[in-house]
């Protein structure tokens, strides 16, 4: 079984909304709780897991 072919159009929907909940909705949390240096860890990290699942995705839908 090929691990790429994983990468569908429901698991890129189930990590978009995660990361959207991650950088808007945390992010804001971590704000008013004047935890600044979490509040922009958990952007970057959800930027970046969107970010290697969209590739992941491209790669599976065109070359697979």
């Amino acid at each position: 079984m090929d691990i790429i072919k994983l990468f569908d159009k429901y698991l890129l929907i189930l990590v978009t909304i995660q990361a959207f909940v991650a950088v808007f909705i945390d992010s804001t949390k971590f704000k008013r709780a004047n935890m600044l240096k979490a509040s922009k860890q958990i952007k970057i990290i959800g930027i970046i897991i969107f970010s290697i699942t969209l590739v992941l995705y491209i790669i599976s839908e065109f070359y697979y």
